[in-house]
């Protein structure tokens, strides 16, 4: 489905609603000036602000009669045969990722979908490979090493 800017606009102003909603109930430490909620509240307020502006701007232009694209169109992936195959894998790889990320682990999980994704996307087999094992191997240690968020270890538990 593809959406206008209008449409877009509207529901990013509501999605920075409902940030700014619930970034209110954080509570605000005692002795600190500002609390969790403030930079949620701030970033809700952003995109409130630019959802009402791109809703605007569209809106003027639909005002002028320029040629704007409708609210809702429908979408346009069941054009091709690579671009329906191209959504069934997204689909597919999502629902293979929650299903195997705590069996197999986040390394070889995602290793799988990036593989799978570039060999769909016209790579060479052995390139999709190192590919998938450096970016996989890449995010383990971003997210692991340096932002210190634990990840799934899976079949390489006592390796990583």
């Amino acid at each position: 489905m593809k959406l206008g800017d209008r449409a877009i606009g509207l529901l990013t102003a509501l999605g920075g609603l409902a940030l700014i909603n619930a970034s209110l109930g954080f509570g605000t430490p005692s002795g600190q000036p500002v609390g969790a909620g403030f930079f949620p509240v701030l970033i809700g307020g952003v995109l409130v602000a630019a959802g009402l502006g791109l809703a605007a701007l569209e809106q003027r232009r639909v005002g002028r009669g320029e040629g704007v694209p409708a609210w809702i169109a429908p979408p346009d992936f069941f054009a091709t045969r690579q671009a329906l195959a191209g959504v069934i894998l997204l689909v597919a790889a999502i629902v293979f990722f929650i299903l195997a990320v705590t069996s197999l682990g986040f390394v070889p999980t995602a290793a799988l979908i990036v593989v799978a994704v570039a060999t769909m996307l016209g790579m060479r087999l052995p390139w999709a490979v190192l590919t998938g094992l450096a970016i996989a191997v890449g995010f383990q240690l971003l997210f692991v090493k340096l932002l210190r968020v634990a990840l799934p270890p899976g079949l390489l538990a006592g390796l990583i």
